[in-house]
């Protein structure tokens, strides 16, 4: 499956889980609905339309719809998936644009929304029964992501992490800095606390989506822990 149509299919797996569902609270976000959740993903999707479009290099700002009832901002959030996937796939994905990372381009916001639109409806899926799975290659690169997002952002008083991937043989060596942040580097290997598991709960993990009975551990697991699990969950 190609990168629009993950995030085609990951949208529509939102919105089904949404549908009739509109007040169910979502799992990782106890202060939302499903309903939030699609205002959530559908300010991000038409933002990413906007950056598509205009080009910008500075920060643009999400809108939202004017009409919060349910049946409308699922009319809404079907609407802004179409407009940003159609864009999207006609986009030169070279161009530069304002973005995360030190030359984000508009391929960034074509991966950044793979990403997005998966973990949100893993969400939405799992606030009403069984979440699809995640695939391990799309978790792996995720946890890349992450980094790359968050890393100088983050820190932990505590030796390095190794997170092992089981199911792919990925590994990742995530290492405090001195001044602050941290520094991930997939691939590495070092010494320190040994978190194995399937990619895609590790990268769940790091997320604030699971728990450490989910893996074998070795080390201060609960420092890392408590790091990936007090990151500031998004905003609506």
């Amino acid at each position: 499956m190609d990168s629009l149509d993950t995030i085609r299919d990951s949208s529509e797996r939102l919105a089904a889980a949404a549908s009739g569902n509109a007040d169910v609270a979502v799992t990782h976000y106890p202060e939302w609905t499903l309903n939030d959740l699609l205002i959530h993903t559908g300010a991000v999707y038409g933002r990413t339309t906007e950056i598509v479009r205009t080009r910008p290099r500075e920060r643009v700002r999400r809108s939202f719809p004017d009409d919060e009832a349910p049946d409308a901002v699922m009319e809404w959030f079907r609407s802004r998936t179409a407009e940003m996937i159609d864009e999207l796939a006609a986009a030169d994905l070279g161009v530069p644009v304002w973005g995360y990372g030190p030359s984000p381009t508009i391929g960034f916001w074509l991966s950044r929304m793979v990403f997005e639109s998966t973990v949100h409806a893993h969400d939405a899926e799992e606030s009403v029964g069984d979440p699809a799975p995640i695939p391990a290659d799309l978790a792996a690169d995720g946890i890349d992501e992450y980094g790359m997002m968050w890393g100088d952002h983050i820190s932990v008083e505590s030796d390095p992490l190794q997170m092992l991937a089981g199911d792919t043989d990925d590994r990742w060596l995530l290492t405090p800095r001195p001044d602050g942040g941290i520094t991930f580097e997939r691939g590495a290997t070092g010494r320190g606390v040994i978190v194995t598991g399937s990619a895609a709960d590790l990268y769940l993990w790091v997320l604030a989506r699971a728990d450490l009975s989910r893996f074998v551990t070795t080390g201060d697991a609960p420092a890392w822990h408590g790091l990936f699990h007090g990151v500031p969950l998004a905003r609506r």
